[in-house]
């Protein structure tokens, strides 16, 4: 058992202790029917574990959360008593944050791609992911953990605002606890580590160490090998996607897709895939090649940030250029924001006006 394993047990174990005592110390009759349901054993457990099993730090979380549900969960559309995201609705490519299975350890497998998303609106965002950990976890009162998959193919400035990190880490911490087991970051630019250094100290300590980076096409193989043996189609369809280019509906074949167990995700795949995707074409390529390929691209960005000709802006949007606090406030995000606001016009000043060194010799070739 790892270490994080076994305080995640001992943890828990503490909770089982205090379990009867906070029900009790709950006011149910005076809650809707929705929220009496949602306050399963489960769900009073993982309060109290993400609270050190101090009740009174438990029920002062569980009322925030209590609230924001009313606010948030229950009052958007709903579908057999569960939220649905509107924007997706509407435009399948809106989001990509879906459930594709379940690993090993019966933990469920949500594959995220920012540059396979149009919808950039921060709140949007934050709605559809909690929508879909709605959907997975039957209301949220079902037990489980949760493995998200972040793919950064295609990962530029535009999907780098840091309030994102503002409201999305806030809401996961607050009103999921306990629930993400692990979070994998599949081929992170360079760009992305300089976001990271951004966002890091608004980052739970817990919440950091469950962050590992998978950085080449062998290293996704033996995570795919010890994780999915127990589900080869959810397997193929990771090792699909990540040789794609990345861009909203562009989806592995629908063959593939019709593998996976979520009905829901095989609909949203149905609905968005475009249908020329580069492996029905027969392409195949690795994370080294995909990243080579994003260098050529004007508009994706990464051609600046690669050539490192002004080390300067990097920096900007570093913690010590910052000044980072201990815990980051609004103030800290606000800045943040206006640095990557900034990074992206110079990104795009370069494009148009092709300075990038890197580009230059390009063209001399």
């Amino acid at each position: 058992m790892s270490k994080l394993a076994a305080f995640d047990a001992a943890r828990r174990k503490s909770a089982l202790e205090h379990l009867s005592s906070f029900r009790r110390s709950i006011d149910l009759p005076s809650l809707s029917e929705r929220n009496q349901q949602f306050c399963s054993d489960e769900t009073l457990l993982r309060y109290l574990v993400a609270s050190g099993s101090d009740e009174k730090v438990a029920l002062a979380k569980l009322q925030e959360t209590l609230a924001w549900r009313s606010d948030v969960v229950y009052s958007a559309k709903q579908r057999s008593n569960l939220p649905v995201c509107s924007a997706c609705e509407h435009d399948a490519h809106s989001h990509c944050f879906h459930r594709l299975g379940e690993d090993v350890h019966g933990r469920h497998v949500t594959y995220a791609c920012p540059a396979r998303a149009t919808n950039k609106v921060i709140e949007d965002n934050c709605n559809h992911m909690a929508f879909e950990v709605e959907r997975i976890f039957d209301g949220n009162k079902a037990p489980g953990k949760m493995v998200w998959l972040i793919d950064f193919n295609g990962f530029g400035v535009r999907d780098m605002d840091p309030r994102m990190a503002r409201f999305a880490l806030p809401m996961f911490e607050k009103h999921y606890p306990e629930r993400m087991s692990q979070i994998v970051a599949m081929d992170p630019p360079r760009l992305f580590n300089m976001f990271y250094r951004t966002i890091a100290p608004a980052i739970d300590p817990v919440t950091r160490e469950k962050l590992i980076f998978v950085r080449s096409g062998a290293e996704l193989q033996k995570y795919a090998d010890e994780m999915w043996s127990n589900d080869p189609a959810l397997k193929s369809w990771v090792e699909a996607v990540v040789r794609l280019p990345a861009q909203p509906g562009s989806y592995p074949s629908e063959s593939l897709n019709r593998q996976l167990i979520d009905s829901s995700t095989r609909d949203f795949l149905r609905r968005s895939t475009l249908g020329n995707n580069s492996v029905a074409n027969g392409r195949s390529e690795t994370f080294k090649e995909r990243t080579a390929e994003a260098v050529d691209d004007p508009g994706d960005g990464e051609d600046y940030w690669s050539c490192g000709s002004e080390e300067g802006l990097v920096e900007d949007l570093s913690a010590s250029t910052l000044g980072v606090r201990s815990v980051p406030d609004e103030e800290f995000f606000e800045r943040a924001a206006g640095y990557a606001a900034k990074a992206a016009d110079k990104v795009r000043q370069r494009s148009r006006c092709c300075l990038c060194p890197c580009r230059q010799r390009q063209q001399a070739l």
